[in-house]
């Protein structure tokens, strides 16, 4: 779903269709392939393009829409005899691809040609879930445990990171903003909402901060405006015995090194170095109490103190 535009799917009686959504039940658009031998089903938008699934002959094959059922792709890559698309993010589709028997994670961008295994080497099975273009999270299947482990990949296989938390006997990761990661941990059997900023160490336990009684939580989408990470999901509330939609929110920490943000909040460059020089030369508060000395006075120790920053990056 995006803030135009919402994916899902519609059961007519005997067949499950593709469908698309723009704010209202009447913007209703059918998606359902003309090739399709039974169902077929959205599962996400980035408000042009839609992502999901749909039966060609005897095979589940992963699927992009442009908002029509005439733009239908069929992702399925070579060799599969299974797939699905479960995020898309720009350009960038992820899901699963059944090769050789495995469910193998993986990311496409916009072709069955474009396939890339993100399956890591060992793995019994694996699944990606979300993007945010350059990040793809979801799990995969540790032999040591044989239990799933929440995962962050940055477009290979070889380049996972296991998120999953000590104190969890499971975990799976559904969302990623580019910086934070999303999705639950199972502890003591139930399922707890979790978020990450791209370590295992990092893996912070979101259930505490639900006021009341709750059985499970999952966290499934995160996003940010800059100045606040807003974190959405649900959870089965014991009181009211059903489960409810909830939404997390926090002010994002600043990183004082990204004096210049074209490039993105959080993205370092010779342009922030730029910006700081620039705001030191003509003694702004900015740069001339960086080192929190008293008064507003530049000097070496404000210069030093902004280059350690930038050499430690953004949070």
């Amino acid at each position: 779903m995006t803030s135009s535009q919402q994916a899902g799917f519609v059961h007519d009686g005997a067949t499950q269709r593709a469908c698309l959504w723009s704010g209202t039940a009447a913007s209703l658009v059918d998606l359902h392939p003309a090739s399709a031998t039974s169902h077929s089903l959205a599962f996400a938008t980035n408000g042009t393009q839609q992502a999901g699934t749909a039966w060609i002959g005897a095979v589940k094959s992963a699927s992009l829409w442009s908002g029509t059922a005439a733009s239908w792709v069929n992702l399925n890559p070579a060799g599969s005899t299974e797939s699905v698309a479960h995020g898309i993010f720009g350009t960038e589709q992820v899901g699963y691809a059944v090769i050789g028997g495995v469910i193998r994670a993986g990311l496409w961008s916009g072709t069955a040609v474009s396939w890339i295994d993100l399956h890591p080497a060992g793995s019994l099975r694996s699944e990606a879930f979300g993007t945010s273009g350059t990040q793809q999270v979801g799990y995969a299947y540790i032999n040591i445990t044989f239990m799933q482990h929440a995962s962050l990949w940055d477009g290979k296989a070889a380049s996972r990171v296991d998120l999953h938390p000590a104190v969890s006997t499971a975990s799976r990761a559904l969302a990623t903003s580019g910086t934070h990661q999303v999705g639950w941990a199972l502890i003591s059997g139930l399922e707890h909402a979790s978020l990450w900023s791209g370590t295992a160490e990092s893996w912070e336990d979101l259930s505490l901060a639900v006021p009341g009684s709750w059985l499970r939580t999952t966290a499934t989408s995160v996003w940010s405006d800059g100045s606040t990470l807003y974190i959405a999901g649900d959870g089965f509330n014991n009181a009211t015995q059903r489960y409810e939609a909830l939404l997390w929110s926090r002010p994002l920490e600043t990183c004082y090194a990204d004096c210049d943000t074209t490039t993105g909040v959080g993205v370092l460059d010779i342009f922030d170095f730029l910006c700081f020089q620039n705001s030191f030369v003509n003694f702004e508060p900015y740069a001339c109490n960086c080192d929190n000395s008293t008064g507003i006075r530049c000097d070496i120790f404000d210069f030093l103190c902004f280059q350690d920053a930038f050499v430690s990056g953004c949070p």
